[in-house]
């Protein structure tokens, strides 16, 4: 074959090669071009499938996510299944680019209707009627009513310590409580104010994703945090544009309120953005108006980790160690003002006074906080003080309308009355339960290893006690006596008395920072008889309140156990005046056990002159004996037979 030829017929193949090539790539062209075609029609077709008034939002960009998109799905949308931050994006974005001529005839006459006037509780139910579905179409896309399978709850609680309003998502429903506002002028203004916080909460909390991936955003849809915060803010300045006048919604109260529950600190373009930048607002734990700035806030205890708080326990033991050595030469005194007094060998005293660093240092607890221990508080581990604030707290905040129905039940119906010890063991149990989780948190049974005795023993001297040793509460069944009605009284009184015994007994701290103080401190479990401030404080809030929810008079001793206690030589105990009139004893004249049972006041300096001579003198009560100088029968009533016992 001449040379040519084979070049032509090589050239021929590249040729047919390339032709081959080119078809294939316009046939991709063409698949693309197709594919494109058909992405663009299912686009303009999902947007033709939403509503007109939406198309404003057409042209959000979600970036990558693997969750689905809200409008997409709409009107079908599905709870649980969106991402937090999308959702309270979308919602700024609606409420920034909604216009009210985009709104339904209905909206839009209702937002130029005047509010209804509310006189009544009835009143505020059929403005909540009113305004919920005009709210929810104009925010929320109408579809926070169809997933609320409860409603809305409305009630009338004045008391300071109910809350607000709530959304609970378990019962799906939201509650709004017009007893702090009614009859106020223009408190209708405020329930809706009140209404649009809580549908906020239950459209985040309706359609966030309850899965893995959505973890770390969980707390901020529950709370107050910056997910809620974008979305309350746009919603809020849209709603005050839309109706013509302002309402408190209260989003600086719980800004702070989720700052002190938790280490957040928000950005300053946040601040900034939600109008908090130059703000204050009351902070409960530091008493006074703060804010929003963590650094700037003074007299705040930075939280310890359990491995911190073990290295400062031991080293507080190595102080008390040299303070000790240094002991030998001078008796070290502290008073309460925080002077140091050293007894010199000459018999005087030389002064000299703390810096306030080390004041400030003496006064910082580095015991955990119990609250943020829940739902597994570990017992031994707390400072009375706080563990008896918290039970104050929680007493204060206790509400009829809010407790289980249970206990509704339970503390509406007459006490029965009791003939036998076994009826009175049941009858026992049965409050046991519901005060433990109405007042304690449900913490005591966890950790009641013993459980709750009752016995009929005429020869065990006492009500009821607290035995720390078998970790379980005792109640003397013949201590009572055998009247109708009121008995059943007196042993629910004992039960709640031995009951706060028992939580302040579990959770109170017995390490080594502790063990010195409880010889000393009257706050202490072991000192005394257990009855100082601690216990009387938390004591006379859940008697008052306990009381107040049940109808009937609760005696719990104060008077009596709170003058026994200051017969204790060792620690010649005087409570101040402020306590008196807390624990409502100011003025009031009970046995004195000192004196014979003569009544006397609780002013020691106003007690007769002759107590010197009854100093060290023991008093008899029939079988049962009580020393003045130390006593272990902590509590004698009025017919000096009886007591009540903290520890045996």
């Amino acid at each position: 074959m001449p040379k040519g030829g084979h070049h032509d017929k090589k050239s021929e193949d590249k040729r047919a090669h390339d032709r081959k090539k080119s078809h294939h790539d316009k046939k991709s062209d063409g698949k693309k071009a197709h594919d494109k075609k058909k992405s663009d029609v299912n686009d303009s077709r999902r947007k033709r499938t939403r509503a007109l008034h939406l198309s404003y939002l057409d042209d959000h960009d979600p970036g990558n996510t693997n969750h689905p998109q809200f409008l997409d799905e709409l009107p079908e949308t599905k709870p649980h299944r969106y991402r937090p931050k999308e959702l309270s994006y979308l919602l700024n974005q609606n409420a920034s680019k909604r216009h009210i001529s985009q709104l339904s005839a209905t909206a839009q006459h209702r937002l130029k209707m005047p509010v209804r006037i509310c006189d009544a509780k009835s009143d505020a139910q059929n403005l909540v009627n009113e305004w919920f579905p005009i709210l929810d179409e104009i925010f929320f896309f109408s579809t926070v009513g169809p997933h609320l399978k409860n409603g809305i709850h409305v009630y009338n609680d004045p008391t300071p310590e109910a809350d607000k309003s709530v959304y609970d998502n378990a019962k799906s429903w939201i509650e709004v409580n017009v007893g702090h506002e009614l009859g106020h002028r223009r408190c209708e203004r405020q329930f809706l104010a009140t209404l649009l916080h809580e549908m906020v909460h239950a459209f985040l909390g309706t359609f966030s994703c309850g899965k893995k991936c959505c973890q770390d955003n969980a707390k901020e849809v529950k709370g107050h945090g910056s997910v809620w915060c974008n979305a309350m803010f746009k919603v809020k300045t849209k709603f005050e544009q839309l109706v013509g006048w302002e309402a408190d919604f209260n989003i600086a109260s719980s800004v702070m309120l989720e700052m002190e529950e938790s280490s957040w600190q928000p950005r300053k373009d946040q601040l900034v953005r939600w109008g908090l930048a130059n703000t204050t607002v009351f902070n409960e734990k530091l008493g006074r108006d703060v804010g929003f700035i963590r650094s700037e806030w003074s007299g705040v205890d930075e939280e310890k980790s359990d491995d911190e708080r073990e290295s400062d326990d031991e080293g507080e033991s190595g102080d008390e160690g040299e303070s000790d050595d240094e002991g030998e030469s001078g008796d070290e005194e502290e008073s309460e003002n925080g002077d140091i007094s050293h007894q010199t060998s000459s018999g005087r005293k030389r002064r000299h006074r703390k810096s306030s660093h080390q004041r400030k240092k003496h006064r910082k607890s580095f015991h955990a906080q119990f609250l943020d221990k829940l739902p597994n508080p570990k017992k031994n581990r707390f400072h009375p003080r706080e563990l008896s604030n918290i039970l104050q707290q929680n007493a204060s905040k206790v509400s009829f309308s809010r407790l289980p129905a249970k206990a509704q039940l339970l503390f509406e119906k007459s006490v029965p009355s009791c003939h036998s010890t076994s009826e009175v063991r049941h009858l026992m149990k049965k409050w046991f339960r519901v005060l433990d989780e109405v007042f304690f948190f449900g913490k005591i049974r966890p950790h009641l290893k013993g459980g709750l005795i009752v016995y009929n023993k005429d020869y065990k001297r006492f009500y009821g006690q607290f035995d720390p040793n078998k970790r379980r509460i005792e109640i003397n069944d013949v201590a009572h006596g055998d009247g109708e009605g009121r008995r059943s009284h007196r042993l629910i009184s004992t039960l709640i008395h031995e009951m706060v015994h028992a939580f302040l007994g579990i959770y109170t701290c017995d390490r080594i920072c502790c063990w010195r103080k409880f010889s000393t401190d009257i706050d202490r479990l072991f000192c005394g008889g257990g009855h100082g401030p601690a216990w009387c404080d938390a004591m006379i809030k859940i008697e008052t309140k306990l009381e107040e929810l049940v109808g009937w008079s609760v005696y719990t001793g104060m008077d009596v156990v709170v003058m026994l206690e200051m017969q204790n030589k060792r620690l010649e105990w005087q409570p101040t005046r402020e306590q008196l009139v807390r624990w409502e004893l100011q003025g009031k004249m009970t046995a004195n056990p000192m004196f014979g049972d003569e009544e006397t006041g609780f002013v020691r300096k106003e007690w007769p002159d002759s107590r010197h001579d009854h100093r060290h003198h023991h008093y008899h009560y029939e079988d049962s004996e009580y020393d003045s100088d130390g006593s272990s029968d902590d509590c004698q009533d009025h017919g000096g037979q009886w007591t009540f016992c903290s520890v045996m």
